[in-house]
């Protein structure tokens, strides 16, 4: 049967504790639990083998609540609290503090750079910058294709069904502890700090 794997990405948070502080304790539960690094230094992310669909979506769903209760374990261990909500609310939204790694350290930097300087990077009235995208955490479902067409197919699912999800789990309405009036900002946030695209390509 078809593979589904999941990707879950959780902020973390302690206002007693530096930046930095968080970030050690970010790579400490990674060691711990597992996981990759993601763009922000308060984030982590953690993607559990891909599981058949032969039995049914519960193992799916059981294989993700077991990832999350070890990282809210290894967490609250180390006296940190996890951000379930679609952005972390209580950092900044400009310039917050990001994984020390090239990448993540060039990409946004390049495109604030590169961006339309006609462009007003606000959300919700909130100033904000490439690095914004830090702030945002997401639930992801790969779904194994069995060829080029079944995965054109399922694209054109997930587009037809996309909108709804959306509506039904927006939360991602806050930023540097400020309403934005966006259900859920992070598609906004995403499309306006990175538009790096000429008035000639505008034009065309």
């Amino acid at each position: 049967g078809n593979l589904v794997g999941l990707e879950t990405e959780v902020g973390l948070y302690n206002p007693a504790l530096s930046h930095g502080q968080v970030g050690t304790v970010r790579d400490e539960v990674m060691t711990q639990v597992g996981g990759t690094y993601e763009l922000g230094l308060h984030q982590l992310e953690v993607s559990p083998l891909p599981v058949s669909l032969d039995g049914g979506f519960g193992a799916v769903v059981a294989g993700h609540r077991s990832v999350s209760e070890r990282i809210a374990r290894a967490c609250r261990e180390r006296g940190v609290s996890v951000v379930r909500c679609g952005t972390n609310p209580f950092l900044g939204g400009l310039q917050p503090p990001r994984t020390n790694t090239p990448k993540y350290q060039r990409v946004p930097d390049f495109q604030d750079l590169h961006r339309r300087k006609d462009l007003a990077c606000v959300v919700g009235g909130v100033d904000v910058d490439a690095a914004v995208v830090s702030l945002c955490q997401a639930f992801q479902i790969n779904v194994q294709a069995r060829s080029f067409e079944h995965g054109i197919d399922l694209l054109n699912y997930s587009f037809m069904v996309g909108p709804y999800l959306l509506a039904i789990v927006a939360n991602a309405r806050y930023v540097q502890c400020s309403d934005t009036g966006f259900a859920d900002v992070r598609m906004h946030a995403w499309q306006i700090t990175h538009d790096t695209r000429t008035r000639r390509q505008l034009r065309k």
